[in-house]
This record gives structure tokens, sequence and C-alpha cells, in this order.
């Protein structure tokens, strides 16, 4: 589906991260992990375009991203940043309608599809709200629910990243962008790339894990394949102990 070859970043001749060849896939949920400075937000940048990497390097469903025109990839192709800064008090439905800008919609049909991608991230009730009196949160579902409606018109299975969806937020907050994150994936075909921090929640909501080191991905798979705990003693420097979750497929790291 996207297909990454001979990806390469560096600054100053210091490689910040390098991925040679990597599939990412529909109706799959993948959670980019590693230590601080690894490269996975710079990965998800360089996939959003945001560093200015050669556009032939990636292809989205067989077709190369220089020849895509751009608001046909933004239709097929969402971001959630892992900070969006607003400094005016657009009402929290004024936030997700700007998400239309790539879309062939009326004016009826617009509104009607903001409270469906609204809906989808349970924010209804925040619809004629301040956004900026949101949680931290609401205010990322609300930015969620704008990606969602970019990608409402998508003419096959889009793609969304999401940097640090679950950072600064508590508990309830970070399982539930993960809980909408896999259903986006396992229902609507998504193909879905995360950076989380948690191993415990890499674990418990990918299907695909990787896990980067010095800009470069030294493991690629399920998460019982990937996260043993020889791999974080190597990678993290931390030495834990596994505890099995009862009638669960996942563990927790303690």
């Amino acid at each position: 589906m996207l297909e990454i070859r001979d990806f390469h970043f560096a600054v100053g001749g210091r490689t910040l991260m390098q991925a040679d060849h990597l599939n990412l896939h529909a109706g799959e949920f993948t959670v980019i992990v590693g230590p601080n400075g690894a490269g996975k937000s710079t990965l998800l940048k360089g996939i959003a375009g945001d560093l200015g990497l050669p556009r032939h390097t990636m292809a989205l469903h067989g077709r190369r991203f220089n020849q895509w025109p751009a608001t046909a990839l933004a239709r097929h192709l969402g971001v959630l940043p892992q900070h969006s800064t607003l400094t005016f008090g657009f009402a929290a439905r004024d936030v997700v309608a700007m998400g239309a800008y790539p879309l062939s919609l009326s004016e009826s049909a617009r509104r009607e599809a903001v409270l469906d991608a609204m809906a989808a991230t349970d924010t209804t009730a925040l619809a004629e709200k301040d956004y900026l009196t949101l949680s931290g949160g609401e205010k990322q579902r609300v930015q969620l629910s704008r990606v969602l409606l970019q990608l409402c018109q998508a003419e096959s299975d889009p793609v969304l990243l999401l940097d640090e969806p679950t950072s600064a937020l508590d508990l309830a907050q970070q399982h539930r962008i993960c809980q909408l994150a896999a259903k986006l994936a396992h229902q609507n075909g998504y193909a879905v790339v995360a950076v989380l921090h948690d191993l415990n929640l890499a674990s418990r909501y990918g299907d695909r894990v990787l896990v980067m080191e010095q800009g470069r991905i030294v493991a690629d798979g399920s998460p019982a394949e990937v996260l043993d705990l020889n791999r974080v003693a190597r990678t993290w420097g931390y030495q834990g102990q596994a505890v099995a979750v009862p009638d669960s497929h996942y563990q927790v790291i303690v």
C-alpha cells in the first residue's frame, strides 16, 4: 500500500534517519517505538513530506508521491502532529471543518461530514465549545476529527500518521486514542502509523511494532516478537519483568 525505499535524512553530514525498504499495509496499526532521539518522529515527518525528502522514494497504491496531485494525496494521507497550536477561539466544529480543504463538498454535505467525523471520535458534544477551553485529550480528538474529515473522500485505503498522539494525556485518554486508532485500521481499512513511547500501549494495541535506534529500524514484527525483555534491555537499557495479562494476547513490562 505505502512503500518507502532509500529513505535518508541527514543534517551536517550526520544521518538522523535511514530506511532502506519499508511497506505499510491497509488494515494494520503499526507502532514506532524507540528511545529519545532514535528518529521516530523524523521518519513520520519524512513520510508526511515535512522534511523535503525526494517524493519519488515513496509510493502509495503503486503510484509515486511525485505523481500524485497535491489535493488527491491530501485525501489519502493524513497527519496528526504532536502539537496543533491555535490561538483564536474557534468552535470545535470549525476546527474540524478545516480538514475539508482538499474535498469537493457542498456546504450542506460539508456540515454533515464534519458531524460524521466528530461522531467517529466521540466529540459531537464538543461541537459548539470554544476549542481553547477543551482539555488536552479533547483537543487531540477534535484534531483527529479534522484529519478524518480530510480523508473521508479517499478513493482507496488512506494512511493516517499519528506523531506521539498520547503525549501529555491522562491514562484514560491514552487508551481512548489508541482504541480509536486500532478501530480505524481494523474496521475502516486505514493504514495507521503511530509514534508511541509507552511500550505497554504498543504491545496492547499495535498489530506491528517497529523499533528504531540511531535513525534505523532495528526490529520489525508483532509486539510479542520484538518487545521481549532482551530487546528492551538492549534498546532502552532497562531490566524489567514481563507480566502476562489474563485472557489477553499481550503482556505488560514492569
